[in-house]
């Protein structure tokens, strides 16, 4: 089912206007029905299919209506109108282009829709997000439009149509990676989330707007007495106008400009507030920080693996390390969290250079397994170590559970023998010869690419 819209009832059923609900070929494929389905079959959950990673979708608030964002492979990002029994192309399509790994659908099925927006990579490199304006605070242009972000390009944007045609629209630039995008049903407001954990909100306002309180403390910890300096000239007022501070520390005492410093006499946890108002009255929402006086944070340290380690396809590494409290001393391994992130450079993007979660967990003496392999490999070390280079710069592509574990060994003929195994990722036996592209060696040192792409695992043999 993968590449698929799926529709069930509330009860898991299967409604009676699917696709396949009431053709003889029908089963239902989820896992409680543990059937095992041929090529002959069709999934009655299908609603619509042909979608490469329909990472996102959002309906149009009180109606049947919507969009798809599609995350693309090389080349092309898409949104798309939902609909019943329609194919949006993939895998011989990618956005309104024929794939250039494995050419142009032939036939075109009758069903086959393009999609009504498409962007390529010198603009970003994966579509995420997707909500729709909700209609009662927000005016024109963005007044019912439907909104969406880029992960690469730090930005939101939003969709205008005008006869048919449809445009992206810059909305906001971010300083962070967005992820979801949802407006609140009750006051308008637009929240996002960001891969690094946060959620954050954009709202519409007319007339004077409320200013925004930002700001810096440091030191944030240590002994008695403590003395800290707060520094909030960083706040700003999206009308220009002029703002005045007040600080309230978290031990009584408070102080009515932006910059300030105070001594915590105390030992003790306070939280220290910022409130700035602008010359219309109105204020904003608190910044606060964590002021924690006698007691100093724990110091980390890992011990496995080293720094600059490198690694090979499939080895498995141990993550261990300890933490030693000034206070409390040596910490147990329960209070380790450790968190991997994959560094993401696209081929021929280096503007694109971002980060994807990879691992998480808790505790010491934890498990890393890197992109799988077996059999022991001598070969030429910068030939092994480019299949693992384009194999984690796609890693992210996939969002369905299993991966594409690749398998390098050595022949009887001293050539590497490489093979590519499904866990997973639905990638159909007769299509994963086009997911290489071929090289050729040329002396030692360089290699000729045949052309093609696809995954863009590079092989040499």
């Amino acid at each position: 089912m993968n590449g698929k819209i799926l529709r069930l009832n509330k009860d898991g059923s299967i409604p009676a206007t699917n696709p396949y609900a009431s053709d003889p070929n029908g089963i239902i494929c989820g896992a409680i029905a543990n059937q095992t389905k041929n090529a002959a079959q069709f999934c009655k959950e299908t609603y619509a299919w042909g979608l490469r990673n329909p990472f996102k979708f959002a309906f149009r608030h009180g109606t049947n209506e919507f969009r798809i964002n599609d995350v693309g492979q090389n080349s092309w990002e898409e949104i798309s109108i939902g609909g019943a029994n329609v194919d949006y192309g993939w895998y011989c399509r990618e956005g309104k282009h024929d794939n250039s790994t494995s050419g142009a659908c032939n036939p075109r099925p009758a069903n086959m829709q393009d999609p009504i927006l498409e962007y390529d990579h010198v603009v970003g490199c994966s579509i995420v997000g997707g909500a729709f304006a909700t209609s009662s605070t927000w005016p024109a242009p963005y007044k019912d439009a439907y909104f969406f972000a880029d992960y690469c390009s730090n930005t939101i944007y939003y969709i205008t149509e005008d006869g048919g045609n449809y445009a992206r629209n810059t909305f906001a630039s971010l300083d962070y990676r967005p992820i979801a995008l949802m407006f609140d049903p009750v006051n308008s407001a637009l929240y996002y989330t960001t891969s690094s954990g946060d959620v954050r909100r954009i709202t519409y306002s007319v007339g004077n707007r409320a200013p925004t309180a930002s700001a810096t403390a440091n030191p944030t910890s240590g002994s008695a007495p403590l003395a800290v300096s707060f520094d909030g000239s960083a706040s700003s007022d999206p009308d220009g106008n002029t703002i005045t501070g007040r600080w309230d520390f978290g031990d009584g005492a408070s102080a009515n400009t932006l910059i300030a410093s105070h001594t915590y006499a105390q030992a003790g946890n306070f939280t220290a507030r910022l409130v700035v108002t602008d010359s219309g009255g109105l204020a904003s929402t608190p910044w606060s920080v964590q002021i924690s006086v006698g007691n100093d944070p724990p110091q980390p340290t890992i011990s496995a693996p080293a720094t600059s380690t490198r690694f090979a396809v499939g080895q498995v590494f141990v993550l261990s390390g300890s933490a030693t409290d000034p206070q409390d001393g040596t910490l147990d391994a329960s209070r380790l969290s450790w968190r991997v992130l994959l560094h993401h450079v696209p081929q021929g993007q280096p503007q694109n250079r971002h980060t994807h979660p990879f691992f998480s967990g808790n505790g010491n003496n934890l498990i890393l397994l890197l992109p799988p392999d077996s059999g022991t490999i001598t070969s030429d070390r910068r030939r092994v170590a480019q299949v693992l280079i384009n194999l984690l710069s796609n890693a992210a592509k996939f969002t369905h559970k299993g991966e594409v574990a690749i398998t390098v060994v050595r022949d009887e003929d001293n050539s590497l023998l490489v093979t590519v195994t499904d866990t997973g990722a639905g990638i159909a036996p007769e299509r994963k010869a086009q997911l290489f592209e071929a090289f050729s060696a040329i002396g030692g040192t360089e290699a000729r690419k045949a052309g093609g792409h696809g995954l863009g695992l590079y092989i040499t043999a």
